[in-house]
């Protein structure tokens, strides 16, 4: 071994806290902001947190509001790129270091287990990937460990037993349901402390029961004299899930590890560390940690939901073409992708040229209905405003808000009700939702500027997006329903016959049905549009009535066709008519014609 290797041993030894630190912080920046950094854009946009003393105070007033209120105030900075690993990791590590205090002080032995600190918060790390998991209950187990580490601290166990008591109480009240976490590694810590000396006797055989007694009554007096919630909100409360009727067990898990951790830490120093075997134990915490990751992330994380949620951030902030290169890039197949790319493809004209590049999943992929959950409303208002049925969006925003988990306002819904209200010229409406974003820290800029077009009809005509939303607003009242956009879309083109994004909607959606009876019925509209030609997905479905009828037909047809597109039809035909295995054929040359989706899809 040569002497630079034997100094860079001696200096990963020495260091090597230092360097598990920084491996672990690069961990978690790299699995938040090249891993799932969107799935952080998507829920910044889904609280509604205020700056104001009345929101403050009715936020920490319930059990675990201070942790709550915590939560929502961090949260809101995932808007800032970096921001939301950086304060993740910064609770995580605060998790991580209260932890490593707690077990260095608890057991003699602790300082070969300093691994082992680190693994609530890897699993919380991967905890948090799942959207419903809350950054409130991070905080909410931080809180408890300092109160765990304050108990620690007293050795007077008389005084520690009544602290003890009072912290249980400060724990409940702030953090929620960590309290149990605070009781159950209190107990740990008293039988590996004293109950093997002592006995359970006497003045801590009655404190520990007094605890106990405290700890299973508490919530039951706080729901019935204070906050009648449901029993397991009043033990559990509701700042660890977003569905308060949902038991975290992945973070009950938490607490009980971290409640046995003095046993096992004891139980290991005593048949390992005693006999030498040092590199062994370390071994064996590397390789706890990383199936604890790799299993964390297997049940909680959502590739697939990070995909849907980085086109939601780029609809949201209009970055159309972006959407369509991811597109090209990794074919979407769900049904709120495709909704996200056609949408791109309308506001970059291109429905009707690329409607079958990709694949389509029928009018789902033009049209999402309301499924009664958040998600497919909040996604599905999108296509209906940016076509300029706004009534219509504001329906499926206000189904997204009653359906939100949480049953709580979110700032996303109010800038869309916003929009909605100021295009509508219900200013007083509008005003309501701006007062409320102006209380915010990142949306009142926004909020103060909207402000500004109340009652100025002008201005609000000349607004790149409400003016064009204003004009493009139906006339005429019609019945909204998901099964009959064909004819919604028809009221639209009436009231609007130059809307152009309406009637490639409109063709797209009688072409992804099959329907071409209707299709051709009212392909005469786009004369209104002055295409040079028409979009070539319609051009192919034209041909193929025509071409059922004659040749003569397709070479004859009054309609803006370009030449390469017949001459694509006549080879389609002569292979589709030819030979048997025509689909394999055809495949490479023709799949995104609507001629192959037609026959094939």
């Amino acid at each position: 071994m040569t002497v630079r290797l034997k100094m860079w041993i001696s200096f990963f030894k020495t260091y090597h806290r230092q360097w598990f630190l920084l491996f672990f912080s690069l961990l978690v920046i790299v699995f938040w902001q090249f891993g799932y950094p969107y799935s952080l854009f998507f829920q910044e946009p889904l609280q509604l947190f205020l700056f104001s003393r009345d929101y403050f105070f009715n936020s920490i007033s319930t059990a675990g509001g201070l942790s709550g209120y915590l939560g929502e105030f961090f949260t809101q900075f995932y808007i800032i790129p970096f921001g939301g690993p950086v304060i993740i990791l910064f609770w995580l590590l605060s998790l991580q270091q209260l932890f490593w205090k707690i077990l260095k002080r608890s057991v003699p032995g602790a300082s070969h287990f300093y691994i082992l600190s680190f693994l609530p918060s890897i699993w919380y790390c991967t905890i948090l990937s799942e959207e419903f998991y809350l950054l409130s209950g991070l905080i909410s187990v931080v809180i408890a460990l300092t109160g765990v580490l304050l108990y620690t601290a007293i050795r007077d166990f008389r005084i520690r037993s009544i602290v003890g008591l009072l912290i249980v109480l400060l724990v409940y009240f702030t953090a929620g349901g960590s309290y149990i976490l605070f009781v159950l590694f209190t107990l740990s810590f008293e039988f590996v402390k004293r109950g093997s000396s002592i006995g359970i006797k006497g003045w801590l055989w009655s404190c520990l029961v007094l605890e106990i007694l405290l700890a299973v009554f508490l919530p039951v007096i706080y729901r019935l004299h204070y906050d009648p919630v449901p029993v397991l909100q009043a033990y559990i409360t509701e700042h660890f899930h977003k569905i308060s009727t949902v038991f975290p067990f992945p973070v009950v898990l938490i607490w009980i590890l971290i409640a046995i951790s003095l046993p096992i830490v004891l139980y290991f120093d005593k048949k390992i560390i005693n006999r030498g075997r040092r590199n062994t134990l370390y071994i064996i915490q590397v390789a706890f940690l990383l199936l604890v990751f790799l299993g964390g992330h297997s049940l909680f994380a959502n590739p697939k939901a990070e995909y849907i949620k980085k086109l939601d951030y780029h609809v949201r902030h209009n970055n159309w073409e972006e959407i369509i290169s991811l597109c090209e890039n990794r074919l979407p197949r769900n049904a709120f992708a495709v909704n996200y790319l056609n949408l791109a493809l309308a506001k970059t004209n291109q429905l009707g040229e690329r409607l079958f590049h990709f694949e389509q999943i029928g009018p789902v992929g033009l049209f999402l209905p309301y499924e009664r959950e958040q998600l497919s409303a909040m996604i599905g208002n999108e296509t209906y405003y940016h076509i300029g049925l706004v009534n219509v969006s504001q329906q499926y925003i206000f189904e997204a808000t009653e359906a939100m988990p949480d049953l709580r306002k979110s700032t996303r819904s109010l800038q869309r009700l916003t929009d909605v209200a100021i295009i509508n010229g219900d200013y007083e409406l509008a005003n309501k939702y701006i007062q409320l974003l102006k209380k915010t820290f990142f949306y009142k800029d926004w909020a103060e500027q909207a402000e500004d077009y109340l009652y100025n009809e002008s201005k609000i005509n000349n607004h790149p997006d409400w003016g064009e939303k204003r004009r493009l607003r139906p006339i005429q009242d019609y019945f909204f329903s998901v099964e009959n956009m064909d004819q919604i879309l028809l009221a639209l083109l009436r009231d609007h016959p130059d809307h152009k994004m309406a009637f490639e909607y409109l063709m797209s959606y009688y072409l992804v049905r099959k329907d071409i009876e209707s299709f051709m019925k009212y392909v005469h509209l786009g004369h209104e549009m002055n295409y040079k030609y028409l979009p070539v997905a319609f051009q192919e479905a034209v041909l193929y009535v025509l071409g059922l009828k004659s040749q003569e037909a397709v070479e004859q047809s009054n309609f803006p066709i370009e030449e390469r597109t017949k001459n694509r039809l006549y080879e389609y035909v002569d292979i589709y008519t030819r030979y048997p295995n025509a689909q394999k054929l055809l495949e490479k040359e023709f799949s995104d014609s609507f001629w192959y989706y037609y026959h094939y899809r």
